[in-house]
């Protein structure tokens, strides 16, 4: 990695922590800059909306607040399972649908449905591959994104969405540090309050789309930079 990197023109990463482990790593020649995840240049379409409003009434989701789930097998964290379960079980006898969104399909299906089969109310798993433009579109349906999968909370701050996160890798960690979150407490009453304060707190909530507009703003210069880059170089190679 550091032989590859030292050799090219520049280096955009999605947040600082990315920064500090090139530069511990002996990355020294080219620039770095910190933007963010492409995925906040991502809309969905017209297209998308509809066939994910579709989607929702097909599994007989009507006008009920949504809160979307979206898991993935990690055997260190194995346990989790059963205290998610749970806070997701309070959260539906107060009235939300919850929706399992495997991001990685079908590799997620199984872990979704584990956790889902140790819920004593109902709940929904999504058993089938959408599009990225899609996972945006269903996700713009949610109140609040539990998730363990980095691009599902991508996702729901590229929507304004409140998310939640289980960590299972630094990089988990680095983004929910961008918003002045900690991941979920693996403690039953710590998750549940940290997932009420999520549902409950409007300033909290206005907080993540403010910061969402402006990493959506910084995506946008990964396409500017490319593009100066392969000027500067069309130049070079005419003169």
């Amino acid at each position: 990695m550091r032989l590859v990197a030292n050799r090219v023109d520049l280096i955009t990463l999605r947040d600082s922590a990315s920064s500090q482990f090139l530069y511990e790593m002996g990355i020294r020649r080219p620039p770095m800059l910190v933007t963010a995840d492409p995925v906040f240049s991502l809309e969905p379409k017209a297209s998308d909306q509809a066939r994910i409003e579709g989607l929702l009434v097909s599994y007989g989701i009507g006008d009920q607040p949504l809160i979307g789930v979206a898991v993935r097998k990690w055997r260190a964290l194995d346990g989790y399972q059963e205290i998610l379960a749970k806070v997701l079980d309070g959260l539906a006898q107060r009235g939300y649908q919850i929706i399992f969104v495997p991001m990685s399909y079908p590799e997620d299906v199984t872990e979704s449905l584990r956790v889902a089969g140790l819920m004593n109310r109902g709940a929904i798993v999504l058993d089938q591959h959408i599009t990225s433009q899609e996972h945006l579109a269903l996700i713009a349906h949610l109140e609040l994104m539990i998730a363990m999968r980095l691009h599902a909370l991508i996702f729901a701050a590229n929507r304004g969405i409140p998310f939640a996160g289980i960590s299972y890798d630094p990089k988990v960690d680095a983004f929910l540090n961008c918003f002045d979150q900690k991941p979920l407490s693996l403690e039953l009453p710590d998750m549940t309050r940290q997932v009420d304060a999520l549902l409950e707190d409007t300033n909290l909530q206005a907080s993540i789309r403010l910061k969402s507009e402006e990493l959506r703003s910084k995506a946008a210069q990964n396409a500017r930079l490319a593009l100066s880059l392969m000027k500067r170089d069309s130049s070079l190679s005419s003169e």
